[in-house]
């Protein structure tokens, strides 16, 4: 092919790299007979880099079986996402409190004028002392509730290599109907949201050289935003413009050494 340049088909007039990078263009093109003729050179060459490549790129596939591995690339990927949600969660826990503590300064005052006095609330009189302790129950378990932490639950191939969902389980104060009209039957539940909080859609490569512009289209076609990457081995643009370029275009580079790092880490803190 003249100037490496593809002659044919839906890759016409483009670089042949980015037809060998679209698999299934390539399955398909590669059942044709003219094409195996004529071009048998480049589905060798497509092939063998292929089988070469797989079995390293799924060992680095693997690793996200690991729940440590996950947490530890989530925090890599998204550490400022996951600081921006804990932040709003302890806000909203923060808000539950000051509303409830409100609604009790509400019956002690109204206990302190009448002592006897009760609040009716869906046709029952309550007393005072019960709504307070129900307020002051909530209270209690809100202090007990411990740091808001992300679950996460992977996906493969689906359509991107690593799919990771990550949810932030929410508290929130609930009663018989709105705890507004009254403490009784005021409860703290927890709710994980149906769908995840935010997701990370993660390319995986091996290694990547001075074909990383090849990485990015394919990147952008397939609508992973992160890249996995064993190691960066180029050599027009060095590896800090490498991973700038990819963040010009809305790619965040994540190196393997840095997760097996944190990974580590993380078991060694329990």
């Amino acid at each position: 092919m003249a100037d490496n340049v593809v002659p044919f088909g839906k890759y016409k007039g483009k670089p042949v790299e980015d037809m060998l990078a679209d698999a299934g263009y390539m399955e398909w093109i590669g059942a044709q007979p003219w094409f195996r003729e004529r071009f048998g050179h480049l589905l060798d060459a497509h092939d063998r880099a292929e089988a070469e490549a797989t079995p390293i790129h799924n060992r680095l596939q693997a690793l996200f079986l690991d729940p440590v591995y996950q947490a530890a690339f989530a925090q890599i990927a998204a550490g400022e996402r996951i600081a921006e949600e804990i932040a709003k969660e302890l806000r909203s826990r923060e808000d539950i409190r000051e509303e409830i503590r409100g609604l009790i300064a509400a019956q002690v005052e109204a206990a302190q004028k009448a002592p006897d006095s009760t609040h009716c609330s869906y046709g029952k009189d309550i007393s005072r002392n019960s709504l307070i302790a129900a307020g002051e129950g909530v209270l209690a378990q809100l202090a007990n509730l411990g740091a808001p932490s992300f679950s996460l639950k992977v996906a493969f191939e689906a359509p991107q290599d690593v799919v990771l969902g990550a949810s932030l389980p929410s508290a929130g104060a609930t009663s018989a109907g709105s705890y507004r009209l009254g403490l009784d039957g005021l409860r703290l539940t927890s709710h994980t949201p149906y769908e995840p909080t935010f997701t990370l859609r993660v390319e995986i490569k091996p290694v990547i050289g001075d074909d990383y512009p090849v990485v990015l289209r394919q990147m952008t076609r397939n609508g992973s935003r992160h890249l996995f990457l064993g190691r960066y081995e180029g050599v027009g643009a060095d590896e800090a413009q490498f991973i700038a370029i990819f963040k010009a275009s809305g790619k965040n580079v994540v190196f393997k050494d840095q997760v097996d790092r944190l990974a580590s880490e993380m078991r060694g803190r329990g």
